[in-house]
């Protein structure tokens, strides 16, 4: 068997499958903490296509989150490819495309604990224009002032992307 060829065909084949990706803050490849994660990955196995992207996160609860004074959070992407995000600047008329992936939110989990989360539902896709071609690429989260989320407060998490044929 050829695996590889196989691996072509089936590409050419079942173009319209969607694949699911989960990132795992504890098997990251690099980042002093959580909020600015690199990660490695093949995305080769992705056909070339365009891409609807959904994504689900969740945090471990950590008791830290009871001071945290990070009231929303934000996480955005580096996948290396063309997206129809964009995000404004202040005080400009422009459009200035985005890494922006979606908003998290924060929960009690119990006493004043908190934790971030965000369903797939919780925020419309983004669209690429082809699989992700940045083999290292990161994953930060950020506050709404666009800062790194409090790195004490954000436990370890997982991301699970959704990658849908467009």
């Amino acid at each position: 068997m050829n695996f590889p060829k196989d691996l072509q065909n089936d590409l050419k084949f079942n173009n319209k499958k969607p694949y699911t990706i989960v990132l795992n803050s504890t098997t990251k490849n690099s980042g002093g903490s959580n909020t600015f994660a690199t990660y490695s990955f093949d995305w080769n196995i992705l056909p070339d296509q365009p891409y609807y992207v959904y994504f689900q996160f969740v945090a471990s609860d950590h008791d830290t989150y009871a001071v945290a004074n990070d009231p929303a959070a934000q996480i955005v992407i580096e996948l290396g490819q063309s997206t129809n995000t964009f995000a404004t600047v202040t005080n400009r008329q422009c459009a200035n495309t985005s890494t922006y992936l979606g908003s998290l939110r924060k929960a009690v989990s119990s006493g004043n604990n908190f934790y971030l989360y965000a369903n797939k539902s919780d925020n419309p896709p983004i669209y690429i224009t082809g699989r992700p071609n940045n083999p290292r690429f990161l994953v930060a989260v950020l506050t709404d002032q666009l800062l790194g989320y409090d790195a004490s407060s954000l436990g370890s998490y997982i991301l699970t992307l959704y990658f849908e044929p467009a």
